[in-house]
């Protein structure tokens, strides 16, 4: 069997001020330092928090003993994901290990990478979604550890294919750059 990668998709969001944000983080800032009349450069300070827009999240955000973002081994985050469309649940509800088992049971292997489609990010910046947004509960987040899938992503400010985090030194997260590839069979 033979796979055809067909086109890549940017899944990435744009950063800039003004931007969603999970509320309590700060508040981004791109600020220009630099001009090329000025300096001979164009050059832009940026001021955000580890979680800021497409991110993902190192096991140290959640766990005190937890490795940073940098220990993570890029081959963990690329690979064959399974998209999950959990976009009928109501926006603002959380998806349970339930939902998951209705959808991934027999689907999933240990290895691979799960992604929830939620249909939040169809919303992005609608204030509406940017504190009552779709999430995964304590016992779903069980649930995919129990199916031992690397990884797992959603589409909104929440958990998160090609994945390139910023690498931060012992970082509990970084923005990153996430390339969706769909494929076919050949």
């Amino acid at each position: 069997m033979r796979y055809i990668f067909e086109k890549a998709i940017d899944l990435t969001q744009e950063l800039h001020n003004g931007m969603p944000i999970y509320p309590g983080d700060p508040s981004p800032s791109f600020v220009s330092y630099a001009t090329l009349e000025k300096n001979g450069v164009n050059l832009t300070k940026l001021t955000l928090g580890s979680h800021t827009g497409t991110h993902i999240d190192a096991p140290r955000h959640f766990i005190p003993d937890g490795i940073g973002v940098d220990k993570i081994s890029p081959s963990k985050l690329v690979g064959e994901a399974y998209v999950c469309d959990m976009s009928s649940k109501p926006i603002g509800s959380g998806i349970t290990g339930s939902d998951l088992r209705k959808n991934l049971e027999g689907k999933v292997a240990e290895g691979d990478m799960v992604i929830c489609y939620t249909g939040c990010s169809e919303r992005w910046g609608d204030e509406s979604v940017s504190s009552n947004y779709t999430y995964l509960t304590g016992n779903a987040a069980e649930y995919l550890v129990s199916k031992k899938v690397r990884a797992v992503g959603i589409d909104f400010l929440s958990v998160v294919m090609i994945c390139m985090p910023i690498k931060l030194q012992n970082g509990d997260g970084a923005p990153s750059r996430i390339i969706g590839v769909p494929i076919r069979e050949d």
